[in-house]
């Protein structure tokens, strides 16, 4: 359920109030508690202003402030609070881009997507142009190619897992029955 501003603040005001806890507004509002708790957090360290949906830009400094914090052990739920996320989950997602681009945080154009990645925004297809290095080319066409490998394995891994689940499943009925048989004779 998707909870609109004044839901927000009624849900805050009745934790500060004592009238309800964070589990009973859950099951009121069909959310899950830790949802609550985070409202409550945000809501105490930042006011009220803080519950209003806001499409919020974060500098790429920010991000890559977040990022380090988190990759040196804080935590992300502490720093969410502190710097007045919308979300905590919002960290993993720099933390992926960071990873991706070998330590940088590229800055995410807004808008709809384009549905062939090859082309830019004139159409034109990415070609190396003479006197201009491809070094980045390569890289992000190599990097998707890998993601396309790892995820291939994955699938491999996972068949391979549950095929050894139903193998061993197997002949433990095997067993089960020799040893059944042996007990008849």
């Amino acid at each position: 359920m998707k909870l609109s501003y004044q839901d927000k603040i009624d849900i805050v005001q009745a934790i500060d109030t004592g009238l309800y806890n964070a589990r009973e507004l859950s099951k009121m509002y069909e959310i899950n508690n830790g949802i609550i708790y985070y409202m409550y957090d945000l809501y105490k360290n930042h006011g009220i202003e803080s519950l209003e949906h806001k499409s919020r830009k974060y500098s790429t400094e920010l991000k890559e402030t977040i990022v380090k914090r988190v990759k040196d052990g804080e935590s992300t739920y502490r720093l969410s609070i502190e710097y007045g996320l919308s979300n905590a989950g919002i960290i993993y997602q720099w933390i992926k881009n960071y990873d991706e681009n070998y330590g940088k945080i590229l800055v995410n154009k807004r808008g709809r997507k384009m549905k062939n990645k090859n082309c830019t925004k004139d159409n034109s297809i990415d070609k190396p142009v003479e006197g201009v290095s491809s070094s980045k080319v390569v890289k992000d066409k190599s990097y998707k190619d890998l993601e396309k490998e790892n995820k291939k394995l994955k699938q491999k891994l996972e068949y391979s897992r549950a095929e050894m689940a139903y193998l061993k499943k197997l002949d433990a009925l095997v067993q089960e029955r020799i040893k059944r048989e042996q007990k008849i004779k």
